[in-house]
């Protein structure tokens, strides 16, 4: 059964990636590693943990727009069912694991997570370079998932749409973010948000996969059926509903125990520090 907008790619969606396959070739190797470096998961193994060594509360809202953006794509992948190109056209090249993935299509993840992480750091940086590289880094990234036969542009198009209402709401919470990684939130209050958000978030998926499994009678594992069919060799495996929305809560509660584990050694550090800087001033007066 076709996704509910299939009817809006007929006709030129996959003309369109077998004409940019064809005029970018030489940018295989290239688009191949913006495909491969723009992978969701880079944001939680890299990008997170390097931010935090200079700016733990802005790497905690990073997170917290990676987990909305992958969450939430994964939700609208269900009902919607796009079909990805290399499914449909045995013309399509393919560039093995950055292009068989196995979840449906529409919308893009790289792109929505690539949008929603890197504009909110631009947001943050508040600096027209900023802002200027991470929008270079949404188109190039896109340009990628398309060359790659992941993606249509529609798919693409959607995928930067939901990664911009993110960055755009992450940002609008941004102060409670910033008041839950704080020393004022006490531990058990701040353990007691993440696993209340974790366990919505489970629940909220459950409900919708029972919805359409059960009521609508959606099979949303045809995708994985799909790819194992048209892949012609290294395909994805680690799309995984259940890996990854394991993966994406647990990466939130642990920041959780993290940061006031971070809390409850830095405030004797810096009171210890400071009652020695209180006593050097004191001797020097003396």
């Amino acid at each position: 059964m076709e996704g509910p907008l299939q009817f809006l790619e007929k006709g030129w969606s996959i003309e369109t990636v077998i004409g940019v396959q064809a005029a970018l070739e030489p940018l295989d190797d290239f688009l191949s590693f913006v495909s491969s470096a723009s992978n969701p998961a880079s944001v939680l193994h890299y990008l997170v943990p390097v931010l935090t060594l200079f700016d733990p509360t802005l790497a905690l809202k990073c997170l917290v727009a990676y987990v909305a953006a992958d969450v939430s794509n994964l939700a609208m992948k269900w009902p919607l069912r796009g079909d990805r190109p290399y499914w449909v056209d045995e013309h399509v090249r393919q560039f093995g694991v950055n292009t068989c993935e196995v979840g449906y299509g529409l919308p893009s993840g790289h792109v929505q997570v690539t949008a929603a992480v890197y504009l909110l750091l631009a947001a943050a940086a508040r600096k027209r370079r900023a802002t200027a590289a991470a929008w270079l880094l949404v188109g190039v990234t896109a340009l990628s998932r398309v060359h790659m036969g992941a993606h249509t542009v529609l798919q693409v198009s959607a995928g930067f749409l939901a990664g911009l209402a993110t960055a755009k709401g992450v940002d609008a919470i941004s102060p409670r973010i910033t008041a839950w990684a704080s020393s004022a939130t006490s531990s058990s209050s701040r353990l007691i948000t993440a696993a209340g958000v974790v366990v919505l978030l489970a629940l909220l998926i459950a409900l919708e996969n029972t919805l359409l499994v059960s009521y609508l009678e959606v099979d949303i594992y045809r995708s994985v059926q799909l790819a194992q069919a048209h892949c012609r060799g290294g395909l994805h495996g680690a799309v995984s509903s259940a890996r990854g929305i394991a993966r994406d809560v647990g990466a939130l509660f642990g920041a959780a125990v993290g940061r006031s584990i971070m809390l409850a050694y830095a405030l004797p550090a810096a009171n210890l520090h400071s009652l020695q800087a209180s006593k050097l001033r004191e001797r020097s007066v003396g």
